[in-house]
């Protein structure tokens, strides 16, 4: 009030009349002016010269607090560390189960670092100077040492910034984002989508829906011919192998399909070749078992590659019917050296032959 009474009045104001003449808002300026000159006045007061038991609360440098409450001691500490590590994964959850690229000399996906930014610190008093560094080294040590939860290494960082606090950052990168667990159930619509009408669906999903051809590929062939979105679990090796082995056993044969016409047909069969309850047909639109094979979808190759394993499981122990299959597939040997003109040194059948006898340790190996 008398800071009031002393501005440029002509004398001084009662209380009334300064009420009159001084809005709230110009009140309020000077008290705040008042109280903030008062705070630095009475803090330079205390802290002018030092004062036995008091310390600074705010702004101190995490390292210099953590000294004192440890007493130096690392080993104390070292716990609170390894628990503060522990939580600090990324936020991006990964699908451990993806599969890793086959490129040759790829790093493991995806790849993660910890970096923990570590203030810079100067010991408050210099007859412990040696002491507060080695703690301080202790300090980097414990960290580095300390385990991420999802592996990857650590990165200590020195910093001048924000000297109060001790800063981790997890990350992940150097992964496809088919490796982002999220993606996981997309990948499962967008599979569905396709087995639901295989050919209409590569339009659907690839096109926008505007139906539009696509240059060099026809409607017929369908999604089997567009390369996939996810790394091949299966080689082409492995589709002829099961082609040919579901062609001795039984499963794979040539059967009219409903346009009238000759061609090769998959489905669970009985030893009188009828199809099963519940097993649709799948129609190669050929005769040819390799062409088959390379026509053949991923899904159609896992269910027969699922059927046939147990077929060979539970039905081909004995010597007498393992020998059986391999009589008939002896027979698609034959079959094939004829067809390539019985030239022994014919390219097409010394890899269908190579893949016969891959079919032959398989049913060895039953």
């Amino acid at each position: 009030m008398r800071l009031l009474n002393s501005a440029p009045f002509k004398q001084p104001l009662s209380n009334r009349a300064m009420a009159t003449k001084v809005g709230q808002g110009k009140l309020k300026d000077y008290i705040l002016r008042t109280c903030d000159q008062s705070g630095d006045k009475a803090h330079t007061n205390l802290f002018g010269k030092p004062v036995e038991g008091l310390r600074r609360i705010l702004g101190r440098n995490i390292i210099e607090k953590l000294f004192e409450d440890y007493g130096g001691s690392i080993e104390s500490l070292t716990p609170h560390i390894k628990t503060l590590v522990a939580s600090s994964g990324a936020y991006l959850r990964i699908n451990k189960d993806e599969k890793q690229p086959l490129a040759g000399g790829s790093p493991t996906m995806p790849q993660r670092r910890l970096f923990v930014f570590i203030p810079k610190a100067k010991a408050p008093n210099p007859a412990i100077a040696k002491d507060f560094d080695e703690f301080r080294e202790k300090v980097k040590k414990a960290f580095q040492q300390a385990s991420p939860p999802e592996g990857g290494e650590v990165e200590i960082i020195d910093t001048d910034h924000s000297p109060n606090e001790i800063l981790l950052i997890s990350v992940n990168f150097w992964f496809e984002l088919r490796f982002m667990l999220p993606m996981l159930k997309l990948r499962e619509r967008y599979e569905n989508l396709l087995r639901r009408n295989e050919i209409e669906s590569v339009h659907q999903v690839h096109l926008e829906n505007h139906r539009l051809p696509i240059k060099g590929l026809l409607r017929r062939p369908g999604i089997g011919e567009l390369p996939s979105l996810y790394p091949a679990e299966y080689t082409d090796d492995d589709f002829i192998i099961y082609m040919l082995l579901g062609s001795v056993i039984g499963y794979v044969l040539p059967e009219e399909n409903a346009r009238g016409i000759k061609t090769l047909q998959y489905a669970r069969r009985d030893e009188d070749g009828m199809a099963q309850i519940g097993s649709s047909l799948v129609d190669f639109d050929t005769l040819d078992l390799v062409v088959a094979s390379k026509r053949m979808q991923m899904t159609t190759f896992k269910a027969m590659k699922d059927d046939l394993d147990q077929r060979l499981k539970e039905s081909y122990h004995h010597i007498d019917q393992k020998k059986v299959l391999l009589d008939k597939l002896e027979g698609l040997i034959k079959a094939k050296f004829i067809e390539c003109g019985r030239a022994n040194s014919n390219p097409a059948f010394l890899t269908f032959r190579a893949k016969a006898e891959d079919v032959r340790n398989l049913i060895n190996q039953a």
